[in-house]
């Protein structure tokens, strides 16, 4: 797929509701497990990084934070560094850029402009009775 495409390409209802919920539990915790989020959709814990990826890509095109430095694997507290890092080149964020990049999703409390792009998608995409 063309990188460009995929920067602006439109999201999933699946991957809607995969940010949503994840902005909800980050609301109360600094971070969520892969199996966490997950479970949410009843999906394996290793089947969830091309959706975040995808998530990723809207908060890229938005020039917020990437939301998915802050899903975790058990025992590190560290994104699934290969999966992340393809995000990263896809971005064309330099790799020496890797713990600032998570450090800003971290700190970042505020995903108003997510929340606010995933209702627009949702409504132009699925939401027909508009």
């Amino acid at each position: 797929m063309n990188k460009k495409n995929n920067i602006n390409r439109e999201l999933t209802r699946l991957e809607i509701d995969m940010a949503n919920k994840l902005i909800d539990l980050l609301n109360t915790k600094p971070y969520v497990t892969y199996k966490e989020l997950a479970g949410y959709f009843n999906l394996g814990a290793d089947h969830i990084a091309h959706q975040l990826g995808n998530i990723d890509m809207v908060c890229f095109r938005l020039g917020i934070p990437l939301i998915s430095a802050n899903v975790v694997n058990i025992g590190t507290d560290q994104p699934n560094s290969e999966g992340f890092i393809r995000v990263l080149e896809e971005c064309k964020i330099p790799l020496n850029q890797y713990d600032n990049v998570i450090k800003k999703a971290r700190e970042n409390k505020d995903w108003s402009k997510l929340v606010e792009e995933l209702r627009k998608i949702y409504n132009m995409c699925y939401n027909k009775n508009m």
